[in-house]
């Protein structure tokens, strides 16, 4: 009898091609050849995902993580699907560190963790468990189908707990089917504040043109004669802004094309032509702004199952090889990708148009006005690692499903 696994991912941030070989750069470390193979990971994705609606966001560290766990148990050609489609082979070690040091890290309010539930009678190799306890300090629990209000309940009690409430459902009632013999999920979770937090008393509204040409009302957070760094992005017209966190070497990236130019060009540019990730966040200097920022929040839900474009197929395949975690015969029948962003004043949580065009600076700085589509990043610049990624195409559509 076949077996049947869920595989469920939740990320919140709120607010405040070809693998990448090691051997060939003997200089660098575990955790920036990890962050270079989740950046590619993120292109990827985002190049299959930036058509299905206007806006979009997904986590490229919690998905890589929780598939990196899933891939501990596969074997053969599946195992090699895994290496093609998370761009490394052996991403553990990087893992183990990474671990350790958002557990212990300092100053931010930072949650990376996975869990495994599985029925009673599902038996998981003892080498299994092993290898995510060691790895991703993860010990399997048991689905709990006495549970008063089903199995899904203390579930959801322990994302909501990891995510400090931010997402208390993850798991919708009989969710859980007779069928479903383990369930995998991952929670990232990032609360983090502006290192100059913006003064809510002069957030205003102002236009927004949506990426269809729409010019819309919406609320812009500001900050004047601020030093913050920008640049003009090498190969294509758009310029960066890079707005650090409070603690420690997080930041949020906004990529902004110039009026002549579009987001889907920017896409293009970015799939096609910028074929080092780093050249995205180079090249920035301190320059004194005016700066006008859309607060939005987005929650997106991605049913990875259904998405027969992102090289996924593999995972939900009858015939796949996960020996390596059961003696059973297991394949995945669903996977969700859950995360949330709340961009505002004090930071992430995840004006009237005057203002922009007929205000007189007190002294020479220029405004920065983020008015129209853009790309943006979370990510951590220590490490180099993508964090979060998404568009925002239009500030009013705050849910997603794709």
């Amino acid at each position: 009898m076949l077996s049947k696994a869920v595989f469920l991912l939740v990320a919140v941030s709120l607010g405040a091609q070809s693998g990448f070989a090691q051997d060939d750069h003997p200089n660098i470390t575990d955790v920036e050849v990890l962050a270079e193979a989740v950046s590619m990971f993120s292109l990827d994705v985002f190049n299959k995902l930036h058509t299905e609606s206007k806006n979009l966001l997904f986590s490229p560290l919690s998905g890589h993580s929780a598939l990196s766990m899933v891939m501990l148990g596969a074997w053969n050609k599946t195992l090699d699907n895994f290496h093609e489609l998370l761009k490394i082979e052996d991403p553990y070690t990087a893992y183990i560190e990474l671990f350790q040091d958002y557990e212990t890290m300092p100053g931010i309010d930072i949650v990376l963790a996975n869990g495994i539930w599985a029925k009673p009678t599902f038996p998981i190799k003892d080498e299994y468990k092993g290898h995510v306890g060691h790895i991703f300090q993860v010990e399997p629990k048991t689905i709990d189908i006495s549970a008063p209000k089903g199995p899904e309940e203390p579930i959801n009690a322990w994302v909501a707990n990891r995510t400090n409430n931010a997402i208390t459902t993850i798991l919708p009632p009989s969710f859980i089917k007779a069928d479903t013999d383990i369930l995998f999920l991952n929670v990232f979770f990032l609360n983090a504040s502006w290192e100059s937090p913006f003064d809510a008393s002069k957030t205003q509204d102002g236009e927004f043109v949506t990426e269809s040409g729409e010019t819309i009302r919406t609320s812009f957070m500001r900050r004047d004669d601020v030093e913050v760094e920008v640049g003009e992005m090498e190969g294509f017209a758009a310029k960066v802004l890079r707005l650090p966190f409070k603690n420690y070497g997080f930041a949020f990236y906004i990529a902004l094309p110039n009026e002549n130019e579009t987001l889907s060009r920017l896409h293009d540019f970015m799939v096609n032509e910028l074929h080092d990730s780093e050249l995205f966040f180079a090249h920035l200097q301190t320059t004194k702004v005016n700066l006008y920022v859309p607060k939005f929040q987005l929650t997106s839900t991605l049913n990875i199952s259904k998405k027969s474009s992102m090289g996924l197929d593999f995972l939900f395949d009858p015939d796949a090889d996960f020996s390596e975690l059961s003696e059973k015969h297991l394949a995945l029948s669903s996977g969700v990708h859950k995360v949330f962003i709340d961009v505002k004043e004090t930071g992430i949580v995840s004006t009237e148009t005057p203002v922009f065009e007929g205000r007189q600076s007190r002294d020479s700085s220029e405004d920065f006005v983020v008015k129209r589509p853009f790309i943006f990043f979370v990510r951590d610049d220590v490490k180099g690692l993508l964090l979060f990624q998404g568009k925002l195409s239009d500030p009013r559509v705050t849910e997603v499903d794709y």
